[in-house]
């Protein structure tokens, strides 16, 4: 057959890269874009905003800026991600801390 002689052997013959590239970073770390990063550094209350997110919807939010490969497309994108976080801050101070109620 065309079975490589490790996995004729047994499964417990297999081996695995894990130096892969795609397991060099644990799962739960997001990296943001430079061109979100950009508009946190202008405003702690965005980013305030931002973090505040559950994982599935930060994730979402990267996810729309990195897919495009145009870069003015993907700075557009961060500006409309930024405006929406700015409406979820309504109830934060300027320096991101959330307001006394």
């Amino acid at each position: 057959m065309g079975l490589l002689p490790a996995v004729r052997g047994g499964m417990n013959a297999l081996r695995f890269d894990v130096t892969a590239p795609y397991l060099a970073q644990p799962a739960n770390v997001l990296v943001v874009p430079v061109e979100l990063r950009t508009l946190f550094d202008e405003s702690p209350k965005m980013k305030a905003s931002f973090y505040r997110l559950s994982d599935r919807d930060r994730r979402g939010f990267l996810r729309y800026i990195e897919e495009p490969k145009s870069v003015l497309t993907r700075e557009r994108r961060a500006a409309m991600v930024a405006l929406s976080l700015m409406g979820l801050a309504r109830d934060l101070r300027d320096d991101g801390s959330p307001n006394a109620r």
